[in-house]
């Protein structure tokens, strides 16, 4: 069984530990032993342990970015490797998560230091 996998479980049994703490004091003694249960520490994986140099810039570079999947690809991973940003979290995201908006060129002498606009 995988850490992670470990780990969630064991969470689920802490909070269902709880729960029955609450409800049935006079057991407090044996769920406090599952409630003090550790979690396992694993030496996990994450995007920073890959350098930012080739590595990346390989696995961008075998994207082929003349189709419109390899374009969606291509900005999924770039995403992902910019911002570390897990895969749920790319998953979560929604065209209004985003926010747009045209810069608007100011008008001509908006900011103008003439004496007329003093």
């Amino acid at each position: 069984m995988a850490v992670a996998t470990r780990n969630a479980r064991l969470a689920a049994m802490h909070t269902f530990a709880r729960s029955l703490i609450s409800e049935h004091p006079e057991y407090m003694d044996t769920l406090q032993l599952v409630v003090t249960l550790p979690f396992k520490r694993a030496r996990g994986w994450h995007l920073s342990n890959i350098s930012k140099g080739p590595e990346i810039k390989s696995v961008l570079a075998r994207i082929d970015r003349r189709t419109p999947s390899g374009q969606r690809d291509y900005a999924l991973f770039s995403l992902m490797f910019n911002t570390d940003a897990r895969v749920q979290e790319i998953l979560k995201l929604r065209i209004l998560t985003f926010v747009w908006y045209r810069p608007v060129p100011p008008s001509k002498g908006a900011f103008s230091t003439t004496a007329a606009h003093r």
